[in-house]
């Protein structure tokens, strides 16, 4: 009887653990994304914006490295983390809010090529398929989005 106690102990804990890392959100961004839309938006127009990184596909490793790779590859790392900050949002009202802040940044020195994002705030939308970062600059604010390949 103490077996059966001891294995139903042990297979509990393992669901607790393993589903726990699926909530984090560090376990969602690893795989391969697409950059298929950014949005610079202002209070009366929107724009939708090209910044020459739609062509390729952004790798996230569970390391902290990253590549993006199109005609050439750029390398680097990304991080994920929640933080506590004070920003403006797309309305102009400054907010303290627990945000999902997320950076990106890669080089490629040989074509002199780099990504430097950092993200204000993180959204994983559609069953983690979609992800969301948003950059807030006054009444100005960037929403690029990705999608999971």
């Amino acid at each position: 009887m103490k077996h059966i106690y001891s294995l139903v102990l042990s297979g509990a804990l393992l669901i607790l653990f393993s589903s726990c890392a699926k909530l984090n959100p560090e376990h969602k961004i690893i795989g391969n994304w697409k950059l298929d839309d950014v949005v610079k938006r202002r209070p009366f127009n929107n724009d939708h914006l090209l910044t020459g990184f739609e062509q390729g596909s952004f790798s996230f490793y569970d390391n902290g490295n990253a590549v993006y790779q199109d005609t050439v590859t750029l390398s680097g790392y990304w991080d994920m983390r929640r933080e506590y900050r004070g920003y403006y949002d797309g309305n102009g009202d400054y907010r303290n809010d627990n945000t999902l802040v997320l950076r990106i940044k890669l080089v490629n020195f040989t074509t002199n090529r780099f990504i430097d994002w950092e993200f204000d705030d993180s959204q994983f939308k559609r069953s983690s398929d979609r992800l969301d970062g948003f950059i807030y600059n006054g009444l100005t604010s960037y929403q690029y989005s990705f999608r999971r390949q």
